[in-house]
């Protein structure tokens, strides 16, 4: 070899210079310090020999070649103690010397100070000027190295190449290091056999044992020898401490299994390249994510997956199509549709295009998924793209049985009116929907458009049974609207119906058609009532139990309203027994009936009874009075009359019958002849409202008391207290008596309403005042003169309580309310509620005061009068819905959010309307604040998949959805949710809030991806010296990673 040819020649002439040195200094004593010099160099003593060399040339006079030497090893010296002028004093040396012989070593030191520097280019500028025939074999070997790694650092690879295989093979201290970058530049090359080669020499060197194992994976890796990789590989890491690249390792080991099909092991590698602190990119993601899947193993499988969902490509693909199948077997469908349609919106594998597809339209169809739209268009898509498929047939199943199944009725309409002709299934659908379009509208309370569709769906006339039942509903919506005539004749054209007989409507329409002809209140009405009532009875159907109850409590009320006590007494004594709903009610009216009948004793028993089983009844104050008018009346017992007119007194002050039993006693005393008894109770009315109606008829006994006693000054003084209510002028008594005649008798308000509006603006103090009040406001009201009718009513209801307070509650009330002055009527409500004995009107209060506070968001006060809502008998589901919505929305706003989520809960079982789609997302709300991530996905689901659910609720739970997944950290789930609503095209304020969030999850996802991709520490070697090698490398040597190729 040449660089042997070099070493000997080199050898020879070092030899003789040397020998040629020494003899010089060895006869010429004087140069016996340059003679010190040098054996103080070879020792590599250079501090010592520097100085020698400089006292020499300090002592020798004029230039001798022996000064020019010490010279230059004085420069040599500077340059091995790193010597900020030791590279200077060199070049001065060249520059005066050029003749000398050592100039070439002089460059050979040049080039090694720069390549200590890592001024590369300067190195082999200055090694190339080395005469290599001149130095020493070690000397030759650090030359070719250190020339060869600059030529390396500078990618000038193939004079590096030529450099380091001079010494790669030879015994020198460099052999392994040129090895190593020989190989590595090989490895660049893509020679990975020469590379495999020297690296495997490396692998039990101390310097470079930590780094070629990287590389013979690789190699092995690339060539696509995985049996290899997993053969040897593992034995590589059997000193894991000191290998550089372990968890690329690891991951090579583990992508050879996994391309071997071994996903348990693989599985294994790529767990421990994460554990050593390796990351993985879409491709590794997915591989470990489908051995994950492999061992089944889901719940793991779907988080890898989702790392690769970002992009568009093969891989992405495979990656929604496993992570769809995994959210399948962990029963998550919400997740596994939105998964599947993203697979099947990619098109580069075309079998999984296909089944993700059909499977996306199939969870739709499962899910009742809103829009509606998805599962029909998915199943239309499928069976217009794949005509040929086996699975076309159950394509068109699955979109029949959308049409027939789904809850967006608006939109299987539309969609079935595109296809014609209709076969008979889908005329049934269409019908169907229509019908059930129809009801919804009904649940929602918008009774024009449930009407529009049941009359739209008698007009399809294809199902006989959905006829009928729309026109049972078309009864319903005009009993509601109080079309009472028309209700009446729809329902008796419905039991007309061919296909009404055998629903249980059917009966239900007898007691419908009594209620209405109740309602109308006329003597024949009530005749009709009876018998419809009756006919409901008669049923052998099973009925609610309270509804058989309240059908015997209205079969006796229209007896009853018709002066037919006997049967009226016998039906109310069958509702009692059945002992359901109204029972005091009953018995308070079975008591009038045996008082009607005169049986007095049994009248008084069964108010007594009233009194002792229902204390809290809403009839109990009326019972105690009626019993006192029982005892005055017909079986003239002043006495008992006195007690329980008294009683009335005491236990109920607040009710409306204070001022007839206060004028009971009165007239008790004054029939015994105690005029001053007599006397204390009527002036107790007179002086809470001298000028009511109850005020006028006592003070006419009371100026008898006075006419009795003789008193003319006693009773002048007591009416010019009270402002002389019973006097009048003539003027004023006619006045009030022609709008007292045109509103009693003629029951002309035209005529009598600006007669009253006379009388108040002449006589705002006059002694009909309170009268002329009520009677104009009743006439204003009911011409819809709601302005005109408010002052007077409220003029009422500021007085002492009367028999027309409640009255005038009920209407003021009314109409401050539907013109939303909430804050205005709340209180009339509260009162209404406290002054009302009559349960319909009680509850109008509690109603309207739950409402008006829960619109003025006073929800103290609306969860109060909800509660109270709820406690009243016998009101409708509706209202029962309301008072349980408002009551748990006043719960949710006043953050009692426990109360609040069982409220919603049994909302949502019972509610038959939107209002059970809203509890339901509140109740995903609640869990989402509680962080129970697995139940919002529940309640979501459910939301989705409700009967009553509309758009609206599903894209705010779907939204909800999306922010359970980012709180979980599963944002690509997230993100896709988002996109699903943009895509719905709903309401232009979800698209927006969908696509604000959607952004900010892109921009996270941009971030996390810079920071995952940013290269890693490159890997470095570290040269180990020898104690006798001190100057072998002065520094660390870097292999960049970026210069490596296909490093994965």
């Amino acid at each position: 070899m040449m660089i042997k040819k070099y070493f000997i020649s080199l050898f020879f002439f070092f030899f003789s210079g040397l020998l040629f040195s020494q003899k010089t200094q060895f006869y010429l004593d004087k140069d016996a310090s340059y003679k010190m010099g040098l054996e103080l160099f070879d020792k590599k003593q250079y501090t010592a020999a520097q100085k020698t060399f400089t006292d020499y040339m300090n002592s020798v006079k004029g230039n001798t070649l022996l000064k020019t030497d010490a010279e230059y090893y004085a420069a040599a010296c500077g340059i091995e103690l790193f010597h900020k002028d030791g590279e200077w004093r060199m070049k001065e040396f060249i520059e005066r010397h050029p003749e000398s012989n050592k100039v070439k070593w002089g460059y050979f030191y040049l080039g090694k100070s720069n390549f200590r520097k890592k001024k590369y280019e300067d190195a082999i500028k200055f090694l190339e000027k080395v005469d290599i025939y001149e130095l020493t074999k070690d000397n030759l070997a650090e030359l070719y190295f250190k020339r060869g790694y600059s030529y390396f650092i500078t990618n000038n690879n193939e004079k590096a190449k030529l450099d380091l295989f001079e010494i790669k093979d030879v015994d020198n201290k460099y052999a392994h290091p040129a090895n190593y970058y020989y190989s590595h530049i090989s490895y660049q090359e893509k020679n990975y056999e020469t590379a495999l080669q020297g690296f495997n020499r490396l692998l039990n060197d101390e310097t470079f044992s930590a780094v070629v194992p990287y590389y013979i994976t690789q190699i092995y890796f690339i060539q696509g020898k995985y049996s290899e990789v997993v053969k040897n590989a593992p034995a590589l890491l059997n000193d894991s401490s000191k290998i550089q690249k372990e968890s690329e390792i690891n991951r090579m080991i583990g992508e050879s299994y996994f391309n071997l099909k071994d996903f348990a092991n693989a599985l294994t590698y790529f767990k421990k390249s994460e554990t050593t602190g390796g990351g993985f990119n879409e491709k590794g993601n997915y591989e470990i994510g489908y051995c994950y899947y492999q061992i089944k193993d889901y719940k793991n499988a779907a988080l890898k997956f989702e790392k690769v969902t970002y992009g568009d490509d093969s891989l992405v693909q495979n990656a929604w199509y496993h992570l769809a199948d995994c959210h399948v077997q962990l029963g998550n469908k919400i997740k596994a549709r939105s998964a599947f349609s993203a697979a099947s919106n990619m098109n580069y594998d075309p079998k999984i295009t296909e089944d993700a597809l059909f499977s996306y339209a199939k969870l739709c169809y499962e899910l009742s998924f809103a829009p509606y739209n998805d599962a029909v268009i998915a199943f239309q898509k499928y069976i217009k793209q794949y005509p040929d498929s086996p699975r076309k047939a159950d394509a068109y199943n699955y979109l029949v049985n959308v049409y027939s199944t789904t809850k967006n009725y608006s939109q299987a309409i539309a969609s079935i009116e595109k296809i014609q002709p209709l076969d008979p299934i889908l005329k049934i659908t269409y019908q169907k929907l229509i019908y059930f379009k129809a009801v919804e509208y009904f649940n929602n309370i918008d009774l024009d458009s449930a009407s529009k569709y049941f009359n739209k769906s008698i007009s399809v006339n294809f199902d006989k049974t959905y006829n009928a039942l729309s026109q049972y509903w078309l009864g319903e919506i005009s009993y509601i609207k109080k079309d009472y005539a028309t209700a009446i004749q729809t329902w008796k054209n419905f039991q007309l119906n061919e296909g009404s007989f055998s629903l249980k409507e059917y009966d239900l329409s007898n007691y419908n058609i009594g209620y209405a002809y109740f309602q109308q209140k006329n003597k024949k009405d009530y005749e009709n009532a009876n018998i419809a009532f009756r006919k409901f009875l008669l049923t052998k159907n099973q009925y609610d139990a309270k509804k058989i109850a309240d059908a015997n409590v209205r079969t006796a009320d229209s007896y009853f309203m018709n002066n037919v006590y006997p049967q009226a007494a016998d039906y109310y004594e069958t509702a009692i027994a059945l002992n359901q709903m109204d029972v005091d009610y009953c018995i308070y009216q079975k008591a009038l009936c045996s008082g009607l009948l005169k049986n007095n004793n049994e009248k008084i028993n069964d108010l007594k009874l009233l009194a002792s089983k229902y204390p809290k009844s809403n009839y109990i104050a009326a019972s105690v009075f009626e019993t006192a008018e029982t005892y005055s009346k017909d079986l003239n017992d002043p006495d008992n009359a006195i007690v329980y007119y008294q009683k009335v007194l005491d236990d109920y002050p607040q009710s409306s019958y204070v001022n007839s039993a206060l004028a009971g006693i009165g007239l008790m005393y004054f029939n015994k002849k105690e005029d001053d008894k007599a006397f204390g109770y009527f002036d107790q009315i007179v002086k809470k409202d001298p000028k009511s109606t109850e005020s006028k008829e006592v003070l006419e006994t009371i100026k008898k008391i006075f006419d009795a006693k003789g008193d003319v000054d006693g009773k002048e003084k007591y009416f010019a207290s009270i402002g002389n209510p019973l006097s009048t002028t003539e003027l004023e008594s006619s006045l009030y008596d022609a709008a007292k005649e045109a509103y009693y008798n003629q029951k002309n308000c035209d005529v009598a309403m600006p007669k009253f509006e006379s009388y108040i603006s002449k006589y705002p103090e006059g002694k009909y005042i309170a009268e002329a009040h009520f009677c104009f406001a009743e006439c204003a009201y009911s011409k819809d003169l709601f302005e005109k009718a408010i002052p007077s009513y409220k003029y009422i209801v500021s007085r002492a309580r009367g028999i027309n307070t409640e009255t005038s509650l009920l209407k003021l009330s009314y109409m401050l309310y539907k013109d939303k002055k909430y804050e205005e009527v709340l209180p009339y409500y509260q009162k209404l509620d406290e002054y009302a004995e009559a349960p319909a009107n009680k509850l109008t209060g509690r109603i309207g005061a739950m409402r008006s506070a829960f619109y003025l968001k006073n929800y103290e006060v609306a969860l109060d009068f909800a509660g109270k809502v709820l406690n009243t008998e016998k009101i409708t589901p509706q209202q029962i819905n309301e008072a349980k919505y408002d009551k748990a929305k006043s719960l949710y706003e006043l953050n009692r959010f426990d109360d609040a989520l069982i409220e919603f809960k049994a909302i949502h079982k019972t509610a038959k309307n939107v209002t059970g789609a809203e509890a339901l997302y509140l109740i995903a709300k609640i869990q989402l604040a509680k962080q129970d991530y697995t139940a919002v996905e529940k309640t979501i689901g459910s939301l989705i998949s409700y009967e009553y659910s509309n758009d609206d609720w599903n894209n705010k739970g779907l939204l909800l959805l999306a922010d359970s997944y980012i709180a979980k950290g599963e944002d690509a789930d997230a993100e896709l949710m988002l996109q699903t609503v943009i895509d719905g095209k709903p309401r232009q304020e979800y698209i927006d809030e969908a696509t604000k969030k959607l952004e900010e999850l892109k921009a996270k996802r941009a971030a996390r991806t810079i920071q995952e991709t940013t290269p890693s520490n490159d890997m470095k070697v570290e040269f180990k010296e020898s104690k006798g090698d001190k100057d072998l490398f002065d520094q660390l040597y870097e292999a960049k990673l970026d210069s490596l190729k296909n490093n994965k």
